[in-house]
């Protein structure tokens, strides 16, 4: 009985000969580990894919190089509630996805990030909330009892720092997602 002959790619040969096929398999990177769901997380960034600066205390400028260029910025005048005499500014910026507001105290280069407002879906937001999809029930699963709650909203406050409070207010229609707002309070 004649055996037909066969030929094998050299290093196919090699392998075989040696007892065994072996792999070689990339460097695999252990898989992140997943983010505990917090409000907290959410109030200082609810962005999933776009890191907003650190601090709430920088320029405007920081967020633009963070979400990229807005539709539009504009400014107005603000007094001061401590000093009529004073008048700060508000700096709006208008995205696809809702608006960025900074208070520019007068006389001094700060800038503070007093309210992010979201309405859209163009930029994912974490733990996969979405306008006119996410649920007050999947809302009240995520973040737990809202410190206020009414019929078309959860309200959160969460403190920032010593002097800084954020409250998270999710807006319902019908049950469903309407808006977000996350306001910085200074506290006196």
């Amino acid at each position: 009985m004649k055996i037909p002959h066969m030929r094998l790619p050299a290093c196919m040969a090699v392998v075989l000969l040696m007892g065994g096929c072996a792999s070689v398999q990339p460097h695999a990177k252990p898989p992140a580990a997943a983010e505990p769901v917090s409000v907290q997380a959410f109030s200082h960034n609810p962005f999933l894919s776009a890191t907003l600066p650190a601090t709430r205390m920088q320029p405007h400028e920081e967020a633009i190089k963070a979400l990229g260029r807005p539709l539009s910025v504009s400014s107005r005048d603000a007094p001061s509630e401590h000093d009529p005499n004073v008048i700060n500014s508000v700096i709006t910026l208008r995205y696809a996805f809702g608006d960025l507001m900074y208070l520019r105290v007068s006389g001094k280069d700060v800038e503070n990030l007093i309210l992010i407002k979201l309405t859209g879906n163009q930029v994912p937001l974490r733990y996969g909330i979405r306008f006119g999809e996410t649920t007050r029930e999947k809302i009240l699963k995520l973040f737990g009892p809202a410190q206020d709650a009414q019929e078309n909203s959860f309200s959160y406050n969460i403190q920032y720092t010593q002097e800084i409070t954020n409250s998270t207010t999710f807006y319902f229609r019908n049950k469903v997602l309407l808006e977000v707002d996350i306001s910085s309070l200074m506290m006196d």
